[in-house]
């Protein structure tokens, strides 16, 4: 089942990890791999859905995704507290 970005973001938020949520400043892309339509943007905006919101799922379809990375100095620990 499809879990709101938003949701998945303050679980790890709660656990001090940083994640990046929603479409990375990239609707284009996030458009493209979501297989939404341009009427979809349109619906997701007359409904409220602005750029940075925790709106994750509008008519059972994301609206974004979560993207984790790993840096230099990320550790198995990082990995396990998730």
């Amino acid at each position: 089942s499809r879990l709101p970005h938003g949701l998945v973001r303050s679980c790890a938020e709660a656990r001090s990890i940083l994640i990046r949520t929603g479409c990375h400043c990239n609707i284009g892309a996030c458009q493209r791999y979501l297989n939404l339509t341009d009427a979809d943007i349109r619906r997701h905006y007359a409904s409220g859905k602005v750029c940075g919101d925790d709106i994750g799922i509008i008519d059972g379809r994301p609206t974004g995704v979560v993207r984790i990375s790993f840096g230099l100095f990320s550790t198995f620990r990082d990995v396990r507290r998730w």
